[in-house]
């Protein structure tokens, strides 16, 4: 296997799978998994990398055959051209890692772990793709703060939409050169939700998501990728439509604290109207965490799943 994988080969196997027509995504499979275990799929933000949980990916394995992918345009996966990177594209292509996920473990339902872009893009599928959506054999999933925009009109329209631009400004001036992942985590470190993240963490992100270059690293998610994803999903592309997802996989909709404070994100916000349209699921309030709870507590994070899997129908 060779070019940049987000985890590193000795933690994990690497194989491309086919996404959306004419795109290759890395699959990894973590070699410390138990083979036995129940299958489980991660999914991650936008960009991030699979590699970037690797803390967290590690304690799941002791109770999991661990999988996770790189969305296209992030870590090891092909960059796309612009003009693929829609949500349908995207929906596509989560679906395309979940199955590839069945087809390695025969008759074993996958346990569906998407965060924010990972996320909204199983929901996408279920909209726009009900029986595609319907067919994954999942055996059931949490789906921690989708990135869900409310319509105009809304009463969260105005502050989501002030966000997101202040969001893409700052994406789209962002650094992509750096002379060492150090360096890049200690740039981040301390910066709006960044100051939440758990020791190591920041360095976790920075080795998945920097890739040899030829003056050094640099981002492998390329900051006009990363900001082209924020603005599809800063859009109401899902939240007229959250009503039509089908209720037939296991649901956890996992939402941040709502409470104000300075970096609450818009995602937390929209999470109690987003689980309103879908009452079947299971939704819960993080005390105290944000849209990077991952991250900001990752023991309690994998605690949360491995509670889950432990479970006698996991």
């Amino acid at each position: 296997m060779t070019g940049f994988l987000s985890i590193p080969a000795g933690e994990a196997e690497a194989t491309w799978i086919d996404g959306a027509p004419g795109q290759r995504l890395r699959l990894y499979r973590m070699r410390a998994g138990r083979r036995d275990g129940p299958p489980l799929l991660l999914g991650h933000c936008n960009g991030f990398a699979a590699g970037a949980y690797l803390p967290i990916l590690r304690e799941l394995a002791r109770d999991a055959d661990v999988f996770a992918y790189d969305h296209r345009g992030h870590g090891g996966s092909e960059p796309p051209a612009q003009a693929s990177l829609g949500a349908d594209d995207l929906a596509r292509d989560a679906a395309a890692a979940i199955a590839a996920v069945a087809a390695a473990r025969p008759g074993r339902r996958v346990a569906h772990v998407a965060h924010s872009l990972s996320a909204a893009s199983i929901l996408r599928l279920a909209i726009a793709m009900p029986g595609r959506y319907r067919d994954l054999p999942i055996a059931w999933q949490v789906l921690v703060e989708p990135p869900v925009f409310p319509e105009p009109g809304a009463p969260l329209f105005a502050e989501c939409t002030r966000r997101t631009d202040d969001l893409l400004a700052r994406t789209r001036r962002r650094r992509r050169a750096w002379r060492s992942a150090q360096d890049y985590a200690d740039a981040l470190r301390g910066r709006g939700p960044f100051a939440a993240f758990a020791p190591g963490m920041l360095e976790s992100v920075a080795r998945a998501t920097l890739r040899p270059a030829a003056d050094g690293l640099e981002l492998a998610c390329a900051p006009e990728t990363e900001a082209t994803i924020f603005a599809l999903w800063g859009q109401p592309i899902l939240f007229p439509r959250l009503g039509e997802v089908p209720d037939v996989h296991p649901t956890c909709l996992v939402g941040g604290d709502p409470s104000p404070w300075p970096d609450c994100d818009w995602v937390t916000l929209m999470m109690a109207p987003s689980a309103a349209r879908m009452p079947w699921m299971d939704f819960r309030t993080m005390a105290g965490r944000g849209h990077l709870w991952p991250f900001e507590a990752p023991g309690e994070f994998s605690a949360f799943l491995g509670e889950k899997l432990r479970r006698p129908d996991a």
